[in-house]
């Protein structure tokens, strides 16, 4: 269910009030991979408002498992407008091989991004 991280929706909106002029301060992506037949009614009939019908962020949920290496490339590609290197937090919350995947996906990133020092990704895990 979504509500193990009401808490953690209402600190992201809270930021995305304080921080709202300051372009590219956060940018975020929440999965959800496990939903009921009555989420997904309910993803049908709201999925036209203009925030987020589980958490009212205005980042939307996104429904299934994520492609990590799309998204991080999606990160890496992105038009920051910035000459300095960029660092970049991963927040993760879930089961030990999604740690380790992404844990392994910095690595990989940091590693091939080094000779540049254009970006390096921070992975930081939460258990709720």
């Amino acid at each position: 269910t979504t509500s193990c991280y009401e808490w953690f929706a209402e600190m992201l909106q809270e930021i995305e009030r304080d921080f709202r002029d300051r372009v590219n301060f956060l940018t975020y992506n929440i999965y959800l991979t496990k939903w009921s037949m009555r989420q997904a009614r309910a993803v049908i009939e709201n999925n036209t408002d203009e925030r987020d019908i589980w958490t009212g962020l205005e980042s939307k949920t996104h429904y299934g498992r994520p492609n990590f290496n799309v998204d991080f490339q999606d990160i890496i590609n992105e038009d920051w407008q910035m000459t300095q290197k960029r660092h970049i937090g991963v927040f993760v919350c879930g089961s030990k091989p999604l740690v380790k995947e992404l844990q392994c996906l910095c690595i990989k990133i940091n590693d091939h991004h080094s000779s540049t020092n254009t970006v390096h990704f921070y992975l930081n895990k939460e258990n709720f």
